[in-house]
């Protein structure tokens, strides 16, 4: 596949590189004026999840190949949302077509996404991975020290319009990367984005940047249940509401349902999250279910 990065930070730059390994042709669009419009080339350092849970470490060189064509099977796009906005007008005034995944902390509703994504095919999509760029030894070279794990969520296809994904299934499949869909991906950034801050508030507050991990509070009931009152407060903003639930462990769901529904491993029934959207006509129908949350009250 044809894959277009914008920008050269660390999320496009670690799938390029991985993309690229897979053997498909991954180049950068950079846009004018940044300082990274002269790195030609990056030495990688991953410590790459894809095969063992211990990871992998792993040095590599990464060329960057700026953008020749004015189509691409893909077009990756990892940046802050204010910029989402700028980002689209400028690749479609220079002419760059192809279905865009965006893979960004996303706070805006569908409609305003609809809105700044006009003109263009588009997939959310969220990241797995993370690092740090710093200068190389000279003004053309930077170093990137990631970290890669075995998976990366995607907007599930009867969510979406585009015409290729299967292509994009394919694509993350050819690099061992598995997908993971959740019911609702728009729904389940916002919580990601909450749960972020509900954690960080709480670290915050008491001092102990050392548990930063929701798993650290599992054993303290007032500082759980601050951050349970956090993310409540961060998501109903967004139309969401969280409530206690005594029937799962580590999961968000709409509504309690039989440990089956989700393979869970009930060890101990303890209070979790219950997710509800509050939208009307909708019947208390499944929305998101979300198991990267481990929160108890």
């Amino acid at each position: 596949m044809d894959v277009l990065v914008v920008g050269l930070g660390v999320i496009g730059t670690t799938y390029g590189l991985v993309f690229k390994q897979a053997g498909h042709n991954v180049e950068h669009y950079i846009r004018e004026g940044s300082r990274k419009r002269n790195i030609k080339r990056l030495t990688v350092s991953l410590l790459d999840g894809r095969k063992t849970t211990k990871g992998i470490e792993t040095t590599s060189e990464y060329t960057v190949l700026t953008c020749s064509k004015r189509a691409y099977d893909m077009i990756v796009i990892s940046i802050t949302q204010g910029k989402i906005a700028d980002v689209m007008q400028e690749i479609k005034h220079a002419g760059i077509a192809g279905t865009v995944l965006l893979c960004c902390n996303i706070w805006y509703d569908k409609q305003q996404l609809h809105e700044m994504m006009t003109g263009y095919h588009y997939v959310l999509g969220f990241p797995v991975a993370g690092g740090s760029l710093r200068k190389g030894d000279t003004e053309e070279d930077m170093k990137l020290d990631a970290c890669l794990f075995n998976h990366f969520m995607l907007e599930r296809e009867d969510h979406t319009t585009i015409p290729n994904y299967q292509n994009i299934y394919q694509l993350f499949t050819s690099c061992n990367i598995k997908l993971e869909h959740p019911h609702d991906m728009l729904e389940w950034t916002w919580i990601h984005m909450a749960v972020n801050a509900a954690v960080i508030s709480v670290a915050g507050k008491y001092g102990d940047r050392h548990k930063s991990h929701p798993r650290n509070y599992k054993d303290s009931r007032f500082t759980g249940c601050y951050i349970v009152k956090i993310l409540q407060r961060t998501v109903v903003l967004q139309g969401t509401c969280l409530s206690f639930c005594p029937f799962h462990e580590t999961y968000v769901c709409p509504k309690p349902t039989h440990k089956k529904n989700h393979g869970a491993t009930w060890r101990h029934r303890r209070p979790a999250l219950h997710l509800q959207q509050c939208l009307p006509n909708r019947h208390n129908r499944p929305r998101s279910c979300t198991p990267f949350l481990f929160l108890y009250g």
